[in-house]
C-alpha cells in the first residue's frame, strides 16, 4: 500500500521523517524562509543520513528496518523506541527555540543600548533648536514570552486607592515637614551659597568647548536703536555680535550635522540587528515547519503500529474463539461418530434377527404346503384357510384399519385385533379328517405367531434405521460444522499473515516520480505499486541497449542500401557515359571536315597557341605585382589605423576615468546638499540649488562635449575604413538624418 513511485532508494523508507513540536515561538517575519537549512533537517530527520539535526537528536539508531516492523512485540518496540525519538527531537528543538529567544533579548538590549544614545542625540538636536522625528523604535517582549510576569502584581494592576493607617499618615507627614525644614534651611542665605554664586557663577564645573555652543549669546541693547543712532563703539559690538552668531550658527550646523550622521548610522545598525533577528526567526520557523511534518509522520507511524498492534490482538481473540469451535465441533463430531458406530453394529443384529425370522416364517409356509399336497382333493380349501387372516371382530370407530398417511405416525402392530380362530362348523371342508383340520389349525397357529414375530422385529427395526439415520445426519453436520470452524481458522490465519506482513509506510518521493493520475479531490492508490529505481534503471539500460542494438542493425541495413544505391548509380552513369560515348562518336563520323578543322587535326594552330598563352602569363604577372603592391599599401594604412583606434581607445578610456571621478564627485555634492538642505533656510536652499543646477549645467557640457568627440573619432574611423574598403555608413547617416527631418 502506498503511492505509485520511483523509489529513490531501498533504505530511504528506514527512516521515515520524525518531529518535534515547538515550543511558544516567537513572531515571525516576512523574511525569506532559508531553503539550504530546511533541506538539512528534512534530510537530517527523514531520510536517516548523518547530519547535524541528526548527531543532535539521534545519538543512537535503535529502530528497525521498517519493513522488517511485522511482528506484535517489534511493533511494540518500535513504538516505543520512535516515542523516544520524538521526544529527543522535541528537546533539540526546543534547545534552538531557547537559543533564538536568548538571541532576541540580547537584540532587544542592544537595541535599547543604541536607544540611549538617541534619546541623548535627539535631546541635543532639541538644544540647539533642531527638531528631528522621534520615530524611535521600542522593542519589546511579547506578554506571552514572559509567563512568569502572571505572577508580578505591578501598581497599574491595582485599581482601587491604596488604604494607609492613621498612624502610617502621622509618620509620612512628620518625614515631609522635616524634609521641608531641610530644604528651607538649604535654600536660607549662606557663607557657601554667596561664595558660590559670586566666585563660580552658580556652578562648581567649568563647562566645556561642546557644552558652550549650546548657549545663546546676549543680544546687545544697541540693537534695539536705529543705525545712524549708535556709536562707533556701538557699531563694533554690533558687527562683533552678527559675526558671532554667524558662527554660533554655524558651529551649531556643523555639530547637528555630526548629530544626524551618527543618528543615521545608529538607525542602521538598529535596522541591521532586527533584519538579522528576523532572518534567524524566519530560518527558525523552516525549522519548525520541518520538525512538525517530521513529527505528524512520526505519530502517523505511531498510530499505524498500534492500529495493528489492536488488529493482533483482535485476531488472536477470534483465533481463540474459532480454535474453541473448532475443539468442540471435533468433540461433538467423535461423540456422533462412535454413538453411530455402536448403533450401526445393533441396526446390523436386528436386521440379521428379522431375516432369520422371515426364513422360519417361508420355511413354516413351504413344510405346510408339502402336508397339504398329501390331500390333492383338499389343497386350495386347506391352503386358502392357512392363509386367511380375518380380524376376531371389527375395530371401534376411527379404527377402521392401519392409516395409509405415509407421513402419519406409526401404528403398533401389537394394538391390531388378533385374527380369528378357524371354526370347525363353518370353516371346515366337506370330508375333511379330523386330524388333517387338527394340524391345519395348528400350523394356522404357528404361522399367524412368526407373522406376528416378524411383524414386530420388522416394525423395530423400521425404527431402529430411522434412528440410524438421525445419527448420521448428526455425525454428518458435526463434521460439517469441524469443517466450517477449520475452515474459518485457516482462512483467519492466512489473513492475520497477510496483514502483518501487508505494511502501510509513508515515503517521500518527488512529484516526478509519481506516474499516477491525480483525481480532483482525493486520488485513488490501491492499485498502484512501488518500483525500486534499481529496477527502473536495469529497464532503462535494458532499453537502451536493445534500443542500441535495433540503431546498430537499422545502420548496416542503411549502409548496405547506400552500397545498393551507389551501385545502381554507377550502372546508370556507365549506361549514360556509354550513351554519350556513342552519341559523340555519331557526331565525329557525321561531322563536315573544312580546312580549318584539317589544319587543326594536323596541328597546324599550336604557334598561335603559344603566343596567346605567353599573353595571359605576363599579364598574371603584372596583376600580381599590382595586387602585391595594393596589398602592401592597404596593410601600412590598416596599421595606421589600428594605432590610431588604439590612441583613441586609450584616450576613451581616460575620459572614462575623469567621468567615474566626476560622477563619484557630484554624487558626494549631492549627499551633502542633501544634508544641508534639512537645517538651512530658504535662502540658502535657493543658493544650493543654484549652485546644483549651475554644476548640472557644467556636467551635461562636459558630457555633450565628450559626445562630440567621440561621433568626430567615430567619423574619422569610418572615413579610414572606406579607404580601405567600401562601407555604407555615409547611405545610413544620411538615411538617419532625413528620418530625422521628417
Amino acid at each position: 500500500r502506498g503511492f505509485a513511485a520511483n523509489i529513490a532508494a531501498p533504505e530511504a523508507a528506514n527512516a521515515p521523517a520524525a518531529a518535534a513540536p515547538a515550543a511558544d515561538a516567537a513572531e515571525a517575519s516576512g523574511a525569506d524562509p532559508k531553503q539550504k537549512q530546511k533541506k538539512e533537517v528534512a534530510a537530517g530527520a527523514a531520510a536517516g543520513k548523518p547530519g547535524e539535526e541528526q548527531a543532535e537528536t539521534h545519538p543512537g539508531r535503535l529502530e528497525y528496518p521498517m519493513f522488517e516492523v511485522t511482528t506484535h512485540w517489534r511493533r511494540a518496540a518500535q513504538i516505543q523506541l520512535m516515542a523516544d525519538r520524538v521526544r529527543s527531537l522535541k528537546q533539540a528543538f526546543n534547545a534552538k527555540f531557547q537559543a533564538a529567544f536568548a538571541l532576541k533579548t540580547g537584540s532587544i538590549d542592544a537595541i535599547r543600548e543604541k536607544q540611549v544614545r538617541v534619546a541623548e542625540i535627539l535631546a541635543e538636536l532639541r538644544r540647539l533648536g533642531m527638531e528631528e522625528p522621534s520615530d524611535v523604535l521600542q522593542p519589546a517582549l511579547h506578554p506571552d514570552e514572559e509567563p512568569e510576569r502572571v505572577l508580578q502584581v505591578t501598581d497599574a494592576d491595582i485599581s482601587v486607592a491604596k488604604w494607609v493607617s492613621p498612624e502610617e499618615r502621622e509618620r509620612l507627614a512628620r518625614l515631609k515637614m522635616e524634609a521641608d525644614a531641610r530644604e528651607a534651611a538649604a535654600n536660607a542665605d549662606s557663607v557657601a551659597k554667596r561664595g558660590l554664586m559670586t566666585m563660580m557663577d552658580g556652578m562648581l564645573e567649568v563647562k566645556s568647548e561642546e557644552e558652550e555652543i549650546f548657549d545663546d549669546i546676549p543680544r546687545p541693547d544697541c540693537l534695539d536703536r536705529p543705525d545712524d543712532e549708535r556709536t562707533e563703539e556701538e557699531r563694533a559690538v554690533a558687527k562683533s555680535y552678527e559675526e558671532s552668531i554667524k558662527t554660533l550658527t554655524a558651529e551649531r550646523e556643523k555639530r547637528a550635522s555630526s548629530l544626524r550622521v551618527e543618528l543615521g548610522k545608529i538607525k542602521e545598525d538598529v535596522a541591521a540587528v532586527c533584519a538579522g533577528f528576523n532572518a534567524k526567526l524566519a530560518a527558525l520557523a523552516d525549522t519548525r515547519m520541518a520538525y512538525e511534518e517530521a513529527r505528524h509522520e512520526a505519530e502517523l507511524l505511531i498510530v499505524r503500529w498500534s492500529q495493528a498492534r489492536l488488529r493482533r490482538e483482535v485476531d488472536d481473540r477470534r483465533a481463540a474463539a474459532l480454535r474453541a469451535r473448532q475443539t468442540a465441533a471435533c468433540t461433538r463430531r467423535d461423540a456422533a461418530a462412535a454413538s453411530l458406530d455402536a448403533f450401526r453394529s445393533e441396526v446390523g443384529a436386528a436386521q440379521r434377527a428379522c431375516e432369520a425370522l422371515a426364513a422360519d416364517d417361508k420355511r413354516l409356509e413351504r413344510e405346510y404346503k408339502r402336508e397339504a399336497q398329501e390331500q390333492p382333493e383338499l389343497v386350495d380349501a386347506l391352503l386358502r384357510l392357512y392363509r386367511r387372516r380375518a380380524a376376531a371382530e371389527p375395530p371401534a370407530a376411527g379404527m377402521a384399519g392401519p392409516p395409509r398417511d405415509p407421513f402419519g405416525q406409526p401404528v403398533d402392530p401389537a394394538a391390531l385385533a388378533p385374527a380369528a380362530p378357524l371354526d370347525p362348523r363353518a370353516d371346515a371342508p366337506e370330508e375333511c379328517p379330523p386330524e388333517v383340520w387338527h394340524r391345519l389349525v395348528e400350523a394356522r397357529a404357528a404361522k399367524m405367531e412368526s407373522e406376528e414375530e416378524l411383524r414386530r422385529a420388522t416394525a423395530a427395526l423400521g425404527e431402529m434405521v430411522a434412528l440410524l439415520q438421525a445419527l448420521a445426519a448428526a455425525e454428518e453436520e458435526a463434521s460439517a460444522e469441524y469443517d466450517a470452524a477449520s475452515r474459518a481458522l485457516v482462512e483467519h490465519r492466512a489473513a492475520a499473515l497477510n496483514d502483518a506482513r501487508d505494511m502501510q509506510l509513508p515515503f517521500k518521493v518527488k512529484q516526478g516520480q509519481v506516474e499516477v493520475e491525480e483525481a480532483a479531490v482525493v486520488t485513488d492508490y490501491s492499485r498502484a505499486v512501488l518500483i525500486p529505481t534499481a529496477e527502473i534503471r536495469q529497464l532503462n539500460a535494458d532499453i537502451k541497449r536493445l534500443g542500441g542494438d535495433k540503431v546498430g542493425l537499422l545502420e548496416e541495413i542503411r549502409d548496405f542500401r547506400r552500397g545498393i544505391v551507389q551501385l545502381l548509380w554507377d550502372a546508370e552513369r556507365v549506361q549514360m557515359e556509354t550513351e554519350d560515348l556513342v552519341e559523340k562518336t555519331r557526331d565525329f563520323q557525321l561531322l563536315r571536315v573544312t580546312k580549318d578543322l584539317q589544319e587543326v587535326i594536323r596541328g597546324g594552330s599550336e604557334e598561335s597557341q603559344a603566343e596567346e598563352t605567353e599573353k595571359l602569363e605576363r599579364k598574371l604577372e603584372q596583376v600580381q605585382a599590382t595586387h602585391s603592391d595594393r596589398l602592401a599599401d592597404l596593410r601600412r594604412q590598416q596599421r595606421k589605423v589600428a594605432k590610431l583606434v588604439a590612441d583613441k581607445k586609450a584616450e576613451m578610456d581616460s575620459l572614462g576615468g575623469q567621468i567615474e571621478q566626476l560622477e563619484g564627485s557630484v554624487n558626494q555634492r549631492e549627499m551633502i546638499h542633501a544634508v544641508q538642505s534639512r537645517s538651512k533656510g530658504a535662502v540658502d536652499d535657493k543658493a544650493n540649488r543654484f549652485e546644483e543646477v549651475h554644476m548640472k549645467t557644467k556636467l551635461h557640457s562636459l558630457v555633450k562635449m565628450q559626445t562630440q568627440e567621440i561621433e568626430l573619432l567615430r567619423e574619422e574611423l569610418d572615413r579610414l575604413r572606406r579607404r580601405t574598403f567600401p562601407t555604407f555608413t555615409h547611405i545610413e547617416a544620411v538615411r538617419s538624418a532625413e528620418a530625422g527631418r521628417g
